[in-house]
């Protein structure tokens, strides 16, 4: 699996994600930048450049604060949830989607006060997740 290809949908899953402009936007493994208008968060997402098929594939997902305010996000459709909805589009080397084949999660309307997560000024907050818990990878590329 390229992380190249897993990336190549960073700036909008960012923008759909947090619902707010992207102030900086860096690839950490191919150290490609997108700058954007200023503004407060931004997500980093890395990882490996090349994994073994029969390992996990783990990806990092960073969220930090760039603004001098505490700010918070809420987790819907994010790594937070655990991998409980697609919120990344995956394709193979060939330019075809992985389909997502992990569960869905009905959600509570409005977002409740426990699914937000505050981030402090200068701060970020980071989970790691399986890409394999949610898209089936079996093969090279």
């Amino acid at each position: 699996m390229q992380i190249k290809q897993l990336l190549k949908f960073l700036p909008l899953l960012t923008t759909a994600l947090l619902s707010i402009q992207c102030a900086h936007l860096k690839n950490n493994i191919t150290g490609m930048e997108t700058k954007h208008a200023d503004s407060s968060l931004y997500v980093t997402l890395g990882g490996s450049q090349r994994y073994q098929i029969d390992q996990p594939i783990m990806i990092e997902f960073k969220v930090t604060n760039s603004s001098p305010d505490t700010l918070s996000f809420c987790q819907y459709d994010t790594p937070f949830e655990n991998m409980v909805s697609k919120f990344l589009q995956v394709e193979d080397s060939k330019g075809e989607e992985v389909k997502y084949m992990g569960p869905m999660a009905r959600r509570v309307m409005p977002p409740p006060a426990e699914t937000y997560h505050k981030i402090a000024p200068g701060g970020s907050k980071t989970i790691t997740f399986a890409l394999k818990k949610g898209y089936p990878i079996a093969k090279g590329g």
